[in-house]
Parts: structure tokens; sequence; C-alpha cells
């Protein structure tokens, strides 16, 4: 295909990219910092806005793809900070300290969850010894639910939310097996 665009301040990392309501949306790191951004459909900069320090264990980089859903933007950076933003301006809306909130430990290559949103909450496997997976309220951050710890940290695989025998569930790995919970509770 002929190319028809590009942009080439991504920063670093392997965040993947997220189209929605026009826009294109991508994470990367920046210095000491690691950052959200969103282009036009003409690979120009629309804003760019920090989710906390950057990964600088083993390889470097951004982790995560930013989600979109109904006008805000949900992203975790590496170490463990999972913001949600308005997707027009960048502006933060909320964000939550998992390590801090959950006691959230990282493998070797860091926190590399793409989240998922469901209904009215962003689901995400803190792997922490305050808590294994949990539900955050969408729109403030506050803990839904949070299941037990389990002596197992977040693996680098992303949720899903599926149904299965009537319970709509998350189901995801960690470092050492498969998971799966009720999304209510």
């Amino acid at each position: 295909p002929k190319l028809i665009w590009e942009y080439g301040e991504c920063g670093i990392g392997f965040s993947g990219m997220s189209i929605a309501d026009g826009r294109i949306y991508c994470a990367g790191d920046f210095g000491r910092e690691e950052h959200v951004f969103a282009l036009d459909l003409d690979g120009k900069l629309l804003w760019k806005s920090p989710n906390g320090a950057a990964w600088t264990g083993t390889e470097p980089g951004s982790r995560t793809t930013p989600t979109y859903v109904d006008g805000l933007l949900y992203h975790m950076s590496p170490v463990g900070r999972l913001a949600a933003y308005r997707a027009d301006s960048g502006q933060e809306v909320w964000a939550v300290d998992l390590k801090e909130r959950f006691d959230a430990q990282s493998g070797i290559w860091a926190m590399s969850e793409n989240l998922i949103v469901d209904g009215d909450v962003v689901l995400c496997l803190a792997g922490g010894k305050k808590g294994l997976a949990a539900a955050l309220d969408r729109k403030t951050g506050e803990t839904v639910w949070v299941t037990p710890a389990v002596a197992d940290r977040a693996a680098y695989g992303s949720p899903i939310v599926g149904e299965y025998r009537g319970v709509r569930m998350m189901v995801t790995m960690t470092e050492e097996g498969g998971v799966g919970g009720d999304v209510k509770d």
C-alpha cells in the first residue's frame, strides 16, 4: 500500500494502538515518564499525558494498549499506575497506584496487561498481596471488589470476559496458571 503518513515521536515501548472516534491512541516512554497520547487520522499529535514513571527494568518501554470506552481512555503503566483520561483532551480523570492499593507485584517484564472494561468496571489482575484480581469503578477508580490474594503474580496476558454456564466471567492468567471469576463479585 501507498504510505499516507508516518509519525515518529511514539517514545520507547511495545504498546499497540487503539482507534476510536477518529483518533489513534498509543503509549510510550519519554525519558523518565510513561505517556499516553492521541493522534488524529492524519498523524498529527492531539495531546500527550503522563502516566507515571517509565519502566527502567528488563526491556524498558511501555507495555499496554490504551482501552477506549464511551469517551474515556484507560491505561496501565508498566509500574502499575492505572489511569483514566478524557479521550478528547487527555485530561486525567482518576488514577490508582496498584502497587500501593493492592501491593501489586510485577514480573521480570513489568505489568503488561491490557485492561478490559465490562459495564461499569475496569477489570485488572493486580497480582498483589492484598488481592489478585480487582474491579474498579470505571468513572471514579474506586475499588468495587477484590479477590483474595494468592501466592502468585500477574503475568503478561490480558483478560477476556465471557459467559460460562450462565456466569459472566473474567478469565486471565497468572505466572503459575489460569484464573477466572464472576465479574459481579
